[in-house]
């Protein structure tokens, strides 16, 4: 007798991330999405990208988060936040973490600003 998979395992199976190119500073706002530089990017306002849900990973792939002494250049409060293979320089902080941020992973970066990254208040954040 042959038995057959649930129509919702199957659906859970065929389940994949999404990869988005992004070539502009700004908000990243679906969860579970990695967001892939494809330039360098320079910040005109205070920070360069804001993640605003859990999950999210961005992955600059060796590109430059640019700015000329703005507030942040990755600002995250986010669970499960991923920042990786960035070069971020001229920010008052490369990387801010605050809040609820949970399980964030900073890996492979140059981080070049005047504070390398903020932990969330009152504790420590080990990279």
């Amino acid at each position: 007798m042959r038995r057959l998979l649930p129509i919702s395992l199957l659906l859970l199976l065929s389940v994949s991330f999404a990869v988005v190119e992004i070539s502009d500073c700004g908000n990243l706002l679906t969860a579970d999405e990695t967001y892939v530089l494809i330039d360098n990017v320079g910040s005109p306002g205070n920070d360069c990208f804001t993640i605003y849900a859990p999950n999210i990973t961005l992955d600059c792939r060796g590109f430059s988060i640019l700015a000329n002494n703005r507030q942040h250049g990755v600002y995250t409060t986010q669970f499960n936040s991923v920042i990786k293979n960035c070069h971020i320089t001229g920010f008052e902080d490369s990387i801010h973490i605050d809040g609820a941020a949970k399980n964030v992973l900073i890996e492979n970066n140059t981080l070049d600003s005047q504070n390398k990254y903020l932990p969330p208040e009152g504790g420590s954040f080990p990279i």
